[in-house]
């Protein structure tokens, strides 16, 4: 992993030591084959669900369409039409391979959610971007909804 890009989403997410500490405003919750982080950052409310070899980061609130998918290089390729603040973002990226090959984000009315086979720390990655996007797009937060029985949106990005 790029060591520097890692000091800067810890100190991001206010994480001021190893990668098992979770990220404040955040819970874990064991549901047998299925872990999630569940809380509130920065008055969004957020949902990490890991199973089955893949983890979904759902960070609710409201977002211009983006979608964007990681390349075989660690950059991001994004979809036409996206707003130009989330493109420029995502652009400003180092390109790292072992972080970003083949996650997909999507940002929309329903949330914005990244999508990765799972790592043992890709979460506090997505969870960093999907952050930094928010603020980018202005995202407003979305009501409250009990996150253990909702389905995070565009699941399969």
């Amino acid at each position: 992993m790029d060591a520097q890009l890692t000091e800067t989403v810890l100190a991001a997410l206010g994480i001021a030591g190893m990668p098992e500490v979770l990220p404040p405003g955040l819970v874990r919750v064991d549901e047998d084959e299925r872990v999630r982080l569940t809380g509130f950052r920065a008055g969004r409310q957020v949902e990490i669900r890991n199973a089955a070899g893949t983890t979904v980061t759902w960070v609710r609130a409201a977002a211009a369409d983006l979608q964007a998918l990681g390349n075989a290089a660690g950059a991001f390729v994004v979809d036409a039409g996206a707003p130009p603040a989330g493109a420029a973002a995502l652009a400003s990226l180092a390109a790292v391979r072992q972080v970003w090959r083949d996650v997909r984000v999507r940002c929309g009315a329903g949330g914005l959610v990244a999508v990765r086979r799972s790592g043992a720390s890709g979460y506090l990655y997505d969870l960093w971007l999907l952050e930094l996007l928010a603020d980018t797009l202005d995202a407003a937060p979305l009501p409250f909804v009990d996150a253990a029985a909702a389905e995070p949106p565009y699941r399969s990005v």
